[in-house]
């Protein structure tokens, strides 16, 4: 028996070949495609589960393929998220009384489609190679970017009807997106406070309550212990279990008047998405919207936002284009020229945002 040594180089082609993609130069080859279907895998066998579970698992099955130096467990993050907003894997909507669905677990989403125009299908959901029924003459086609994967449909394909006779899921744009309607900011900031005017007096503040003061260039750098703030805040508060608890906080001197905790009641948005679109709307009333980059490269434009969005406004994002490392901000996308001008527009009208050019 013949025993062969092969090169970490060796093993990430074999593993991109074993996942069906395409065979790309060793130098690029660890990338956040290759994450995206090892998540993906490992989520299969896992799920439902915690993200950090899948990060850690992901991580295992990475070790000694990459460098460890390489910022590897912060790209599983940003592509694990990008995996929840395209689809792949679901998060409860509420809390229910079943403890664990209020910890951040993760569900697989059946194998499923929405049609981005009459040629191109989105495909999300996990299964194993036999869930995707008769798809295995098509699985050949799927295109693959980042946490995207797609099907360009032939000349005169039917390929809506051939993806349902397989037994995907089919969800029309609007629902695979869950975009909420469009309102100003004002109207947004003002029923936010009017729902808030209503809750229960508040005296206290537990010490690890953070507000998000407004006015710094740097996201991280605005979270700061309440002292001497007055005025509407949003807050949030760390759990021992599971995701951060986010509220919106009247203060007045630092002191607490009222709280309302995010989501608000029969909301299907995360917490962190519905606070992050407040604090859009809010800095937006104040005469200070946050901005995002714009610059043009040819074919290609950079998105570059110094501000984390929504969920729902990621998925936006991604069907424009596709997702890039950050460029020393919070999030970067590349869209190509042609839909430059509907991603501003999404932008300006969904988060209120400002546009800077470079």
């Amino acid at each position: 028996m013949t025993m062969t040594l092969l090169t970490a180089d060796a093993v990430v082609a074999e593993t991109r070949k074993g996942l069906g993609l395409p065979a790309v130069a060793a130098s690029v080859a660890v990338d956040d495609t290759l994450l995206a279907q090892v998540l993906r895998a490992v989520a299969w066998s896992h799920c439902p589960c915690q993200p950090l579970i899948l990060m850690r698992e992901a991580e295992r099955h990475l070790n000694g393929l990459v460098p460890h130096a390489t910022d590897l467990a912060d790209r599983l993050s940003a592509v694990l998220e990008a995996l929840i907003a395209t689809g792949d894997l679901v998060e409860p909507g509420q809390v229910t009384q079943a403890e664990f669905f209020s910890r951040g677990v993760l569900f697989p989403a059946p194998p499923s489609f929405a049609m981005l125009s009459q040629d191109v299908a989105q495909l999300f959901g996990l299964a194993n190679e036999g869930g995707w029924g008769s798809l295995s003459d098509l699985l050949g086609r799927v295109g693959y970017d980042g946490a995207s994967r797609r099907i360009v449909a032939k000349p005169g394909e039917e390929l809506a009807a051939k993806l349902r006779a397989a037994g995907l899921r089919e969800l029309s744009v609007k629902a695979w997106l869950k975009e909420p309607p469009a309102v100003s900011a004002a109207d947004l900031l003002s029923a936010a406070l009017a729902k808030m005017k209503l809750a229960e007096p508040r005296d206290a503040i537990g010490a690890d309550m953070e507000v998000f003061v407004a006015g710094g260039s740097i996201y991280s750098k605005c979270w700061m212990r309440p002292s001497c703030q007055s005025g509407n805040f949003i807050a949030k508060r760390a759990k021992a279990f599971g995701a951060a608890q986010w509220m919106l906080v009247s203060l007045d001197a630092g002191r607490p008047l009222r709280l309302a905790h995010l989501p608000s009641p029969g909301s299907l948005l995360r917490a962190c998405d519905e606070a992050w679109r407040l604090q859009l709307a809010k800095d937006a009333v104040d005469g200070r919207p946050q901005a995002f980059r714009l610059t043009l490269l040819g074919k290609v434009a950079h998105f570059d936002l110094t501000f984390p969005i929504p969920q729902w406004a990621h998925r936006r994002m991604l069907a424009f284009g596709r997702q890039v490392p950050s460029r020393k901000c919070i999030c970067s996308y590349d869209i190509s020229e042609g839909l430059v001008a509907e991603a501003s527009s999404f932008l300006e009208r969904q988060l209120w945002m400002k546009k800077t050019t470079s």
